[in-house]
């Protein structure tokens, strides 16, 4: 029988303490400036039917959704039939992401919501991805969104929220890539791509930043789009690329296409702002973003050189309306937070975490855990944080185990403590200590 410890399934991690003070450090530095903007707190069930998932994020999202198998009964009489589709097996799925099931939550409780809702969300998801350098099969997203919204202001009360998340976390060198689905559509429609490839071609376009020029027309050759697209990309691709591209410099492309003029006065007021704090934002043509739920303006979090983006999202008017007769207006950003924490790593910016207790108290001696119980009971009422090594044991093993606990006082209490009436202690940062009466510790803990 082998000895070696399982590991967790392939594409998802453990945490350790350091790992997780770390996460909620961040998390909660996104929460409370979400909850400053207004933002209301979310949270929905780790699993949706099947139907609310399929079909929305296009043919490759719909692929990557774990399924999750019937159970007991029904699944033995599922296996006992002939013959045995997919679809006979599995009704449910992990959510891939938390927009969709904020969509079905919309259409469930619109009289519990209000018209305009503005909701954050911080929960794990799931995809069947083939895992790799920071790309993982479960991974925790950090969403906002505002339902109910058709106007810009919308969009830019997002941005501020990220500009200042941002500037919080130390990461200021940020860009925020901005483009429009609509302007997208209009340039395809330009190259005389029909209505109905086009989100076949944005999906592959979506890919441009991880593949290059040439794998993606290579594949769009594949899909069998058009030779005159194909042919006329390259040299869009070379335009775009060079230098900062303004929306006026390919105006003509799309202003006579369905779209077109609403999406270019869009981009023209989101770049006339001064922008977030701390970055900047920048038109980026190419930019696809490629689930098929966006429909307008789409976004996404830069940093540069990295290749990756920290997050992005987009307009998604008609997602709600999936899953209720009455249309609704959403716009939507959600951090990756496995790459911000990469970052802030890298960059050193994480401030240096103290242990999650203020003391640890050692007990010495059999006799006086009854006294010394009571002692740690009255200073956790006092709204301290006080750790019981939780072993009766010498001074030698109890400075051991402190040593690896990241907190700042050790309290010892033994026989002549309790026959005293006091407390000895250390500080383990500046070497101090001594002796004092049990009701004079607190202070000093403080």
């Amino acid at each position: 029988m082998s000895t070696k410890a399982p590991l967790p399934p392939t594409g998802t991690r453990d945490f350790l303490p350091d790992a997780v003070r770390r996460r909620r450090h961040v998390q909660g530095i996104i929460s409370r400036c979400f909850e400053r903007h207004g933002y209301e707190p979310l949270e929905t069930p780790a699993m949706e039917r099947l139907e609310v998932l399929l079909g929305k994020y296009g043919e490759e999202g719909d692929k990557l959704l774990f399924k999750v198998l019937h159970r007991g009964d029904k699944l033995k009489r599922v296996l006992e039939s002939s013959p045995v589709q997919e679809s006979d097996l599995t009704e449910l799925g992990l959510r891939y992401d938390l927009t969709v099931p904020l969509a079905r939550v919309a259409a469930n409780y619109p009289e519990q919501l209000t018209r305009v809702f503005k909701r954050y969300q911080i929960q794990p998801v799931w995809r069947a991805d083939r895992p790799a350098k920071g790309r993982f099969r479960e991974f925790f997203q950090c969403d906002v969104d505002i339902l109910g919204s058709q106007e810009i202001l919308a969009e830019l009360d997002i941005f501020s929220a990220i500009g200042e998340i941002m500037d919080e976390l130390g990461l200021r060198d940020f860009e925020l890539h901005i483009n429009h689905r609509k302007w997208l559509s209009g340039l395809l429609s330009s190259l005389a791509v029909p209505a109905s490839e086009h989100a076949t071609v944005l999906g592959v376009l979506d890919k441009l930043d991880k593949v290059g020029p040439q794998a993606v027309l290579e594949e769009l050759r594949e899909k069998n789009v058009s030779e005159a697209c194909r042919e006329q990309l390259p040299r869009l691709f070379d335009a775009f690329l060079a230098g900062r591209p303004q929306p006026e410099d390919f105006a003509s492309r799309v202003e006579d296409q369905a779209g077109g003029p609403e999406a270019m006065g869009q981009l023209r007021s989101v770049l006339a702002w001064d922008g977030p704090r701390g970055g900047r934002i920048v038109w980026n043509p190419l930019l696809a973003r490629g689930l098929d739920y966006y429909t307008g303006l789409i976004y996404e979090l830069r940093i540069p050189p990295w290749p990756s983006s920290f997050g992005g999202g987009g307009r998604y008017d008609n997602l709600i309306g999936m899953f209720s007769a009455r249309p609704v207006p959403a716009v939507g950003f959600s951090f990756g937070l496995e790459r911000v924490l990469d970052i802030l790593e890298e960059r050193g910016l994480f401030p240096e975490f103290e242990g999650h207790a203020r003391a640890v108290v050692g007990v010495l001696d059999p006799a006086v855990i009854t006294w010394a119980l009571d002692a740690v009971s009255g200073l956790r009422a006092q709204g301290l944080s006080v750790d019981l090594f939780p072993e009766i044991t010498a001074v030698g093993k109890v400075m051991k185990w402190v040593d690896r606990k990241k907190v700042k006082y050790v309290l010892l209490m033994g026989s002549n403590e309790m026959e005293s009436g006091t407390v000895s202690w250390k500080n383990l940062q500046t070497g101090e200590g001594g002796s004092v009466p049990l009701a004079e510790i607190s202070s000093i803990l403080r």
